[in-house]
């Protein structure tokens, strides 16, 4: 009889409450509004294999691309992490949803358009990844092609888990954190909306505005100078 071998996990989280919501949305809606594409055209000669092999590299380094949700027959969803996971290539980016029970989290695709450009794709879910944390997984990517290249051997500095980071939440005082959000918050002004008669039919209203380059560019480094998203300061705004 033969014993069919168990893959090998490396950790299970937990998912959080945003996770949670997240995966609803993937499993109830039509168009999955979690995916994150990053799609761009690489310019001048790319040696594809040393491409490739640093994505590689940045997967065995992050854990979030080497992580699947799972959520059927059993009681709370989970985030499991796998010591290894292969990426496979495809040749053009697929509109499919992308099945978050497998690992690696994403999907991949290379096209070459002519010898000195490719067109680059790469998607990811918000349940794992967001716009900031992509744009680190990038600058990893780039920095191992540029060593693999030159036949430098590179290294970059360990990063946490996510498990240290849910070992310091267990051991921080809710108490303390209450007091000091209940402290921050008496000293702002509520802002007061006109009262408006609530019907029990749901309705929507789309606004559309616009702003100029000036604007934006300021909204941008303001995000930049306090450390968060564009979408954020936009949340903010609208909040």
């Amino acid at each position: 009889m033969n014993k069919t071998t168990k893959p090998k996990i490396e950790d299970i989280y937990p998912l959080s409450d945003l996770q949670k919501g997240l995966l609803m949305h993937h499993l109830y809606q039509k168009v999955d509004q979690g995916r994150i594409r990053t799609q761009c055209i690489l310019k001048g000669y790319l040696k594809v294999d040393l491409f490739k092999q640093a994505w590689a590299m940045t997967v065995a380094r992050h854990q979030s691309l080497r992580s699947s949700i799972h959520w059927e027959k059993i009681e709370k969803p989970i985030q499991v992490v796998r010591p290894a996971a292969q990426i496979e290539w495809l040749s053009t980016p697929s509109e499919e949803k992308l099945p978050l029970d497998q690992a690696p989290q994403g999907r991949w695709s290379l096209e070459k358009l002519d010898a000195q450009t490719h067109k680059f794709c790469w998607d990811s879910h918000h349940i794992l990844l967001d716009g900031w944390s992509s744009g680190i997984i990038l600058g990893d990517v780039f920095a191992y092609y540029d060593a693999l290249t030159k036949g430098e051997t590179f290294v970059l500095d360990t990063i946490p888990t996510y498990r240290s980071y849910l070992n310091w939440r267990k051991n921080q005082d809710d108490v303390i954190a209450e007091t000091y959000w209940s402290d921050r918050l008496s000293q702002v002004e509520p802002l007061l909306l006109p009262e408006e008669k609530m019907t029990s039919a749901v309705e929507y209203v789309d606004r559309t505005f616009q702003i100029g380059a000036e604007d934006l560019d300021r909204l941008k480094k303001y995000a930049q100078s306090t450390k968060v998203t564009l979408n954020t300061i936009i949340q903010i705004c609208w909040a």
